[in-house]
């Protein structure tokens, strides 16, 4: 049988027998705003807008004339909503201690205050001249948020780590050099932690937030002690490195964005598949991505692979990373790749450190050996159940 067709059978009836392909989208006119802050703040949204416009949507960057620097290089329109300078380096600063404060300065808040008064009806003007499907706002940029939930927008809200979404009880909230959970306090610390703490900081932003919040009056909007609000009017993105901030519950608004159905390929150092082999699953891999059965495919070790029979048009993409859910590269973190919950089958030629860290991490493993041990290892692995593999004729 040929390997196209032993390739879907085993898609259509293991893994994904109960999903159906994907169904490609109109193109749509989508917004991303950034008014306040550093580069940071606009870069993780900005590179969203290269898989965006791949897709063939519209992107407009809305921003302030001190933010509209950070696109250079991407592909999207502008639309100008301020022109005051956000300037917090205006300041001078000494290195964190224990008399200082992690709060905002009163000038960079009313600086914020006043970009949002400037900025809020141009949102206004801009929802009704140009009627975006959907708006991905910064959380550090208040006038975005408040006008996309005021004026029915589908919005989503940016984050730069879920450290600026929702703190959780056991959180620390001093933001200082202290230990980020209580997990180690003793009975006073917990109780200065539940019960001081809270209102000391409702004290002490209570008129921090007093540009920020006559602002969101004078335009309609309700005010309260929070500098991003309606959270929960819209979806959530983070910019996050798991495993660097602690575990928490993520909101519901929280939207997971990441290839979610991937494909490992690897056949060890030594393996170099014939030409003809090699272009037949290249093409293949390509049809089960187009099909939508799945999002995301790595092949990892391709050094001994002769790429040269490659289509150039098609490999000189990928090489530079311009087809963003097929990543070729000639070596792949093999061990991180099995571990993610998102790789759902490993191609393998059936080495056994692969098939071993395979069965560590979980993953459903579909074998082509070659040469030595490798077909007996491939009938174990379809003998034990943690996978199966291809038989050629």
């Amino acid at each position: 049988m040929k390997f196209c067709r032993l390739l879907n059978f085993f898609f259509a009836t293991r893994l994904f027998a109960i999903t159906t392909p994907q169904t490609k989208s109109e193109p749509l006119k989508i917004a991303i705003s950034v008014t306040v802050g550093s580069r940071s703040h606009a870069k993780y949204l900005l590179e969203i807008t290269r898989l965006l416009s791949s897709r063939g949507h519209s992107i407009n960057y809305v921003c302030s004339e001190d933010s509209l620097k950070y696109s250079n290089g991407y592909n999207v329109s502008h639309t100008i909503v301020s022109d005051i300078a956000f300037n917090p380096i205006s300041a001078e600063y000494i290195p964190f201690n224990k008399k200082s404060s992690t709060l905002l300065s009163n000038h960079i808040i009313k600086t914020i205050a006043d970009i949002y008064n400037q900025s809020f009806p141009n949102f206004e003007n801009y929802y009704m001249e140009h009627n975006p499907d959907l708006i991905i706002c910064d959380f550090f940029s208040p006038s975005c948020i408040d006008s996309a939930a005021k004026f029915s927008i589908p919005m989503i809200i940016g984050y730069q780590s879920f450290s600026f979404l929702d703190s959780l009880p056991y959180f620390t909230t001093t933001n200082g050099l202290v230990p980020t959970t209580i997990e180690n306090y003793s009975f006073l610390e917990r109780f200065s932690h539940g019960i001081l703490e809270p209102v000391k900081k409702v004290l002490s932003t209570s008129g921090y937030f007093r540009f920020l919040k006559q602002a969101r009056k004078d335009n309609g909007v309700p005010a309260t002690l929070k500098f991003t609000q309606f959270t929960n009017m819209g979806l959530a993105i983070a910019n996050n490195y798991i495993g660097f901030e602690k575990s928490r519950s993520l909101p519901s608004h929280v939207y997971p964005i990441a290839h979610k159905k991937i494909i490992y390929i690897a056949f060890g150092s030594y393996i170099q598949l014939k030409n003809e082999l090699a272009v037949n699953m290249l093409e293949h891999f390509q049809k089960l991505l187009n099909d939508g059965w799945v999002d995301g495919i790595i092949w990892g070790g391709v050094a001994s692979t002769n790429s040269n029979s490659f289509p150039k048009t098609y490999t000189n993409l990928c090489l530079v990373g311009l087809i963003s859910n097929l990543n070729y590269s000639s070596w792949a973190p093999q061990r991180a790749i099995l571990n993610h919950p998102h790789t759902k089958l490993f191609m393998t030629h059936g080495g056994l450190d692969s098939i071993y860290e395979a069965i560590q991490s979980g993953t459903p493993m579909i074998a082509i050996p070659f040469v030595g041990d490798q077909p007996r290892n491939a009938a174990l692995i379809k003998e034990h159940g943690v996978g199966d593999y291809i038989k050629w004729s």
